[in-house]
């Protein structure tokens, strides 16, 4: 099974990863499918990197 961001790329797609990133709409679609997704099906790590990914949000910045 592809990891989150993969899956996520899969489901709306687009060619390029980045995509997901830096064209707005298809970024909006991916975050609505991220959250209709459910947690239990991927690690929290991967979870971690799309969250970062999708909304350019960094955990760097939080301890654990």
């Amino acid at each position: 099974m592809p990891d989150l961001l993969d899956q996520l790329q899969l489901l709306v797609g687009c060619e390029y990863l980045s995509d997901m990133r830096v064209i707005p709409y298809i970024n909006e679609q991916a975050k609505r499918k991220l959250m209709s997704m459910r947690p239990e099906d991927f690690p929290s790590s991967q979870w971690k990197e799309a969250v970062s990914y999708l909304f350019d949000f960094s955990y760097e910045n939080f301890k654990d």
